[in-house]
């Protein structure tokens, strides 16, 4: 648990600066456990993530322990609605229009969570979404996927 969450610190200070870039392609499309796996693993080179650019589709909710830093914010991507089945970690920009997640209130509740699409749609916890990014994992513990693109799910 504490290597995890030593990890996750890490992580979030790494992301910080990577999800800033413009929206990249659409990516290919995995499920969770897919985006997971090592074949699917991106390397951070010189700032930017190198790997294959994925499509993951789910509902996103806030962890119990999540982690924000001054312009991303981590939270969970579930297969199903209501926090249920397999569960990933996926960091977005946070409070910057287009492709983020609004800021949440000093008082949030789980249902406060609000991304904006590409196409400037609202979306919340019970919308089904497909975020597309990179992929970064030191072990099949800690895979994360750095989003710069989110859309409704079709």
């Amino acid at each position: 648990m504490k290597k995890a969450l030593i990890l996750l610190c890490i992580a979030s200070l790494t992301l910080a600066g990577l999800n800033c870039k413009k929206p990249g392609p659409p990516g290919k499309s995995v499920t969770i456990t897919e985006a997971c796996s090592p074949e699917n693993y991106a390397e951070i080179i010189k700032g930017d993530t190198v790997g294959p650019r994925l499509a993951i589709s789910g509902y996103l909710g806030l962890s119990t322990m999540f982690s924000m830093v001054s312009t991303t914010i981590m939270v969970d991507l579930f297969e199903k609605p209501g926090r249920q089945g397999k569960s990933m970690k996926v960091s977005l920009r946070y409070n910057k229009g287009k492709n983020s997640m609004n800021k949440l209130p000093k008082k949030y509740k789980y249902e406060d969570l609000i991304v904006e699409t590409l196409d400037g749609e609202e979306l919340g916890i019970n919308d089904k979404v497909t975020v597309h990014g990179e992929q970064i994992a030191t072990d099949s513990t800690s895979c994360i996927v750095i989003v710069d693109r989110i859309e409704k799910a079709k």
